[in-house]
């Protein structure tokens, strides 16, 4: 019995010290509980920040562009507006030298002279765009750069290839590991400048991308907005004037064409790509990007559909859209109880960036909802800044953002509060209430067993015990009553004792009254207990009494 009670105790100890240190981990509750609500009043100001945005807008009374595949896209939402055909595979032409210059900048330094080399010139003919540039001729990095950004030179972008990557072929080889780096999947580039190649070709997305990535670079938008300039004399050529080929930013090859508000970026135009544009615009806090591949522009002016489709586009958005700011960081979208927080605090919840969305200039607020989505049991201690959770941004039932949710304060713990919902949680787990269940059971029919054999046992032993059978002499109908007297009284009393107070043997041994039977019992003697008294006898006549 002890060892069983023993090895329990032991069990019990190590289930208890198992529990205690998986519970001592933190455990992640992934699962959400969901909470819809109307946002606030938003402002009507663009910021830096941007979250995806924008929602799709009338397709029958937007301006589609007539081209093989276009795109609109939202800079400040990072969402696209309008799409067609944006997978489809289309030959850039020199859209490429977007990332000739993406590279050249990431890895080239703008004061460097670079020296004109024949093969640089080897592939460039009467057919290319070029700026003449002559064998042994020396111009800065930073002219060629214009050159070939500006008026969109070949021949620079060969200079530069060479000039980065030691020869043309291995330029081209890192052009396509950056395309690859980028996600740029549907696209693969066979020289530096664009001029057509059949396994040189690409896709409205993927120009969409490598253009929002030089659109970081702070020297790349300064020249891609450039309207003119002016390429220094150098040891062989006099200055040179270049101006931009986009028309949208620039009066001086066209005037028909200029739009106020176009910012960049790139022409493009062989006969097999057709007609290609890349153009930025901005007004009233809206940031938009352009894309239009394969037009078919038949004249200068109302018929160059790249430009007048693209300038139609810009129109729309900046006439019936505006941008608006949902939500900043300094909001509070939400609070929370926090399980087992320090004097009951509550967490605070704000979005982790600025959301900025491009909206109908008709809107109403009612049509703007935000929903919370917070894990489903938030346990302090919580530091500022930790992800609670996430917030999805709606507008007409559409869905336009998503953005984590950030704890605005610190939430401390009841270090107290937490000690005892961790017994709580172990004593209560099934890893320790099974098996304690199953040891209390065991425990409790050991004992039931061990009181059924004790009772057994003792049953026995009355069932042998032996019957003290009455003796003769009290079943005598002429002997006297009984009298009652205690031992101690029945000793003192009694004749038949010798004078050392022990019974006289031989007298009792010679007695012939059979009913006589000690009041000794088996199971004590007569002290322990009140004896019975014998009645007084006569004692037999002494025969030698008479003579003496």
């Amino acid at each position: 019995m002890k060892k069983i009670n023993f090895a329990a105790l032991l069990l019990i100890i190590s289930i208890f010290s198992c529990q205690l240190i998986s519970f001592a981990a933190p455990t992640a509750e992934p699962s959400a509980q969901e909470e819809t609500q109307n946002s606030p009043a938003p402002s009507d100001s663009g910021t830096d920040e941007a979250a995806e945005a924008s929602p799709t807008p009338d397709a029958n009374t937007f301006p589609e562009p007539r081209a093989k595949a276009a795109m609109l896209f939202d800079l400040n939402g990072g969402r696209i507006v309008y799409e067609s055909h944006i997978n489809d595979k289309v030959y850039p032409a020199s859209l490429t030298k977007i990332m000739t210059a993406l590279i050249a900048l990431e890895k080239g330094n703008l004061s460097d002279v670079i020296t004109v080399s024949d093969t640089a010139l080897a592939d460039i003919n009467y057919l290319h765009s070029k700026i003449d540039l002559k064998a042994g001729e020396q111009m800065t990095f930073e002219n060629l750069l214009m050159a070939m950004l500006v008026c969109s030179a070949n021949d620079a972008a060969n200079v530069i290839a060479e000039y980065i990557a030691g020869d043309i072929p291995t330029f081209v080889d890192m052009m396509n590991q950056r395309a690859q780096e980028l996600g740029m999947l549907g696209t693969h580039y066979a020289n530096p400048h664009g001029f057509h190649d059949e396994n040189h070709y690409s896709t409205v997305s993927d120009i969409s991308i490598v253009t929002r990535e030089a659109l970081k670079n702070s020297k790349f938008c300064e020249i891609v907005k450039t309207k003119t300039y002016t390429i220094p004399a150098t040891n062989i050529s006099k200055e040179r004037l270049i101006s931009s080929t986009n028309h949208l930013i620039s009066r001086y090859r066209n005037t028909y064409h200029y739009y106020p508000y176009a910012t960049g970026v790139k022409t493009g135009s062989t006969t097999e790509a057709g007609s290609c544009l890349v153009a930025t615009a901005e007004k009233n806090g809206i940031s938009l990007l352009s894309i239009v591949m394969g037009c078919d522009n038949q004249d200068q002016k109302e018929n160059a559909y790249s430009f007048t489709d693209t300038t139609a586009m810009f129109e729309y958005i900046f006439n019936n859209y505006k941008s608006v700011t949902i939500a900043s960081t300094s909001d509070v979208v939400s609070d929370s109880k926090v399980y087992e927080a320090k004097d009951s605090t509550r967490v605070a919840l704000s979005p982790s960036k600025n959301v900025v969305m491009l909206l109908p200039s008709d809107y109403t607020a009612e049509e703007l909802s935000v929903q919370s989505n917070l894990i489903e049991e938030i346990n302090a201690p919580i530091e500022k800044g930790s992800v609670l959770g996430n917030a999805t941004y709606s507008f007409r039932g559409e869905t336009l953002a998503t953005v984590d949710l950030l704890a605005a304060n610190e939430v401390k713990r009841d270090n107290l509060l937490h000690f005892l919902h961790a017994l709580g949680r172990i004593f209560f787990s099934p890893y320790v209430l099974i098996p304690l269940l199953i040891i209390i059971v065991l425990l409790i029919g050991n004992a039931y067993i061990q009181y059924k054999k004790r009772k057994v046992r003792r049953r026995r032993m009355k069932s042998q015990r032996p019957t003290v059978r009455k003796s003769a002499y009290s079943q005598n109908q002429y002997s006297r009553p009984r009298q009652t007297r205690s031992s101690s009284s029945a000793r003192r009393r009694t004749p038949d004792r010798s004078p050392s107070g022990y019974r006289d043997r031989s007298y009792n041994s010679s007695r012939t009254d059979k009913s006589y039977r000690s009041t000794t019992s088996r199971y004590g003697s007569a002290s322990s207990r009140t004896a019975t008294r014998r009645p007084r006898q006569k004692p037999p006549e002494d025969p030698w009494d008479k003579y003496r």
